[in-house]
């Protein structure tokens, strides 16, 4: 499906319309967390993928400060040996590719320039 964000201003209040008080709201489609960061309260989130939710887990929990470049020799490795890095790292590096999409290229403009 991709990103929910579009479509926050439509599901959250049908999705939220039976929470009961101090209820936890359960986040099974984390994502990019275009819908959690929308709901006060009490909030669980959770993702099939997880070197993305490992990502987060690192960004939020751990304070984990991600690296400010990833060069492209950088961004190939990790791609084909991720077994070498932590999850975090590969999820941050994978996400960070075109268009966000996993893996999909390294990010640059149409100048090959990244920035």
């Amino acid at each position: 499906m991709g990103s929910k964000a579009r479509f926050t201003k439509d599901l959250l209040p049908i999705i939220l319309k039976d929470r009961k008080p101090k209820q936890a709201y359960l986040e099974p489609f984390a994502g990019g967390m275009n819908m959690i960061d929308k709901v006060d309260g009490i909030r669980i989130a959770n993702d099939q993928h997880q070197e993305l939710m490992a990502m987060w887990q690192a960004l939020i929990n751990e304070n984990w400060d991600p690296p400010k470049t990833v060069s492209e020799a950088e961004y190939k490795h990790i791609k084909y040996n991720p077994n070498e890095y932590p999850k975090y790292l590969v999820g941050y590096v994978g996400f960070n590719s075109f268009g966000g999409k996993w893996f999909a290229g390294y990010r640059c403009d149409k100048e090959g320039k990244r920035d």
